[in-house]
């Protein structure tokens, strides 16, 4: 082995030229197969992957609760009609991608009203209680029921008859009003309120909008990509006139995601800068010279670039 190690130095060293060449040239293939090397910026992968963790790592991917984002506006002079108009624009404005926004809550629209008045029709019987059984028998006898006949006929003559004729034929006995108690009990939250539309604080000081975003917040570049787009939008929002006395503030798990991998990201080049140049100079001072350590530093620095490009060969992420 040591016989072949120099003859190898001994053909090497008769063709500097060449040697030079050929290391110049994988070095350059290297670095270029090494550059294509993607970094998977997920948390969940610091997690080691055995069968107690199994389950944690399954939740960390799916939770849906790290992919929203929730935005609060506010007006300095508390102005809740101009709060509910700012509110009303930057949801007309967000609402114009397609990329990265998947739905926008905090607004009440005919099409919002519809759906949850759909979504109690489907599953009506579900939320029936005892007491609207025994309201239903009351009202299923034939005075009742022609009473009720005729006072339907009456609405649906009236100018809001074409309204009220869909809702009348799928819950003529108007049970849905009977439930609106059970769906205020069920409110999770007490100090939120719509005023004119729009999602707000009770005291009108507020509005808060729920933004589902089709990326996932565990893909570090889509979530970087996510929050340039949602500061870039509040900023063209705010730089408006109009909108000068409006703060708009965002919170979510792709704003905390960014924010930690930028640190992360920071820190370990300041580790690596400072470690790197605290053993450049005890080297130098060790062995007087500059051309030694610099020479020493060379090995490494090749062999990370060669260990890059084989890992970009054979998982092409990590």
């Amino acid at each position: 082995m040591a016989d072949f190690f120099y003859t190898l130095h001994i053909f090497l060293k008769r063709h500097k030229f060449m040697t030079v060449f050929a290391m110049l040239l994988l070095m350059a293939t290297a670095i270029l197969v090494a550059s294509n090397l993607k970094f998977e910026e997920d948390i969940s992968a610091l997690l080691p992957t055995d069968a107690q963790n199994e389950d944690l790592q399954e939740v960390l991917k799916t939770a849906k609760f790290n992919d929203k984002v929730i935005v609060m506006l506010e007006h300095e002079s508390n102005e809740s009609d101009a709060l509910v108009d700012a509110t009303k624009g930057f949801i007309s404005r967000l609402k114009r991608d397609t990329t990265y926004i998947k739905t926008i809550q905090g607004e009440l629209t005919a099409e919002t009203i519809t759906e949850a008045q759909n979504f109690v029709y489907d599953n009506l019987p579900l939320f029936l209680r005892q007491d609207d059984y025994d309201y239903l028998e009351k009202e299923l006898t034939p005075n009742q029921l022609r009473e009720r006949l005729i006072q339907l006929k009456k609405d649906l003559r009236s100018p809001m008859g074409a309204i009220s004729s869909r809702g009348y034929r799928k819950d003529p006995f108007e049970l849905r009003l009977r439930l609106l108690p059970l769906f205020q009990d069920l409110q999770l939250e007490n100090n939120l309120a719509l005023h004119e539309g729009i999602l707000m604080t009770k005291d009108k000081t507020t509005s808060v909008l729920f933004i589902d975003l089709k990326v996932s917040s565990q893909d570090g570049t889509q979530s970087e990509a996510v929050v340039n787009f949602l500061n870039a939008e509040r900023q063209k929002f705010l730089s408006n006139a109009a909108h000068e006395q409006i703060s708009i503030s965002m919170i979510g798990g792709v704003f905390y995601n960014v924010s930690n991998a930028k640190q992360i990201k920071s820190d370990i080049r300041t580790t690596l800068t400072i470690a790197g140049t605290l053993l450049l100079l005890i080297l130098i001072v060790f062995f007087r010279s500059f051309k030694v350590p610099v020479l020493l530093f060379l090995p490494t620095v090749f062999g990370a670039i060669i260990a890059l490009a084989i890992l970009e060969l054979w998982k092409h992420q990590v």
